[in-house]
């Protein structure tokens, strides 16, 4: 457990040290340290800007986890009581992260680092991808959004 919170704090530190504290990064660093003791010894393989995020639907997603007060997730990662918003998550996106993921017992999926807006309100949740890495499926919504994850 003491290894699992080191990898994590370490992970965030990086992450921190790279782009600031954006709200990205904070919507990252939170569902990174929900899922890191459920997956031991998470590590960021690939992150990279998505070139055609409004191309983004509902269906290219699993669950939405997040800390929002506006907008629905499946997962609320917010320390604040009272869950998740009740507004529908907007579509299109706006921008989008994509970010392979490898966990220590060598599995991977893709989650995506997401803005959404609507006219009032605007927040990053995480969209885990509903099909396994590698996965034609999954392969079609990356080149879909213009995510250029390689192939390992």
């Amino acid at each position: 457990m003491f290894l699992v919170l080191v990898a994590v704090i370490v992970i965030l530190i990086i992450i921190a040290s790279q782009s600031g504290n954006s709200p990205r990064d904070a919507a990252f660093s939170r569902y990174l340290a929900y899922f890191s003791p459920k997956v031991n010894g998470v590590q960021v393989t690939s992150f990279v800007r998505a070139s055609r995020p409004t191309n983004f639907t509902a269906d290219m997603s699993a669950r939405v986890v997040g800390a929002s007060p506006y907008y629905q997730t499946d997962i609320n990662t917010s320390s604040q009581p009272g869950g998740s918003g009740s507004r529908p998550v907007p579509y299109p996106s706006h921008e989008i992260w994509c970010a392979l993921l490898t966990g220590s017992g060598g599995q991977k999926w893709i989650v995506f680092d997401v803005l959404h807006e609507d006219l009032y309100n605007a927040d990053w949740l995480i969209h885990e991808s509903p099909a396994p890495w590698p996965n034609n499926v999954l392969r079609a919504t990356l080149d879909t959004i213009g995510c250029a994850i390689a192939t390992p």
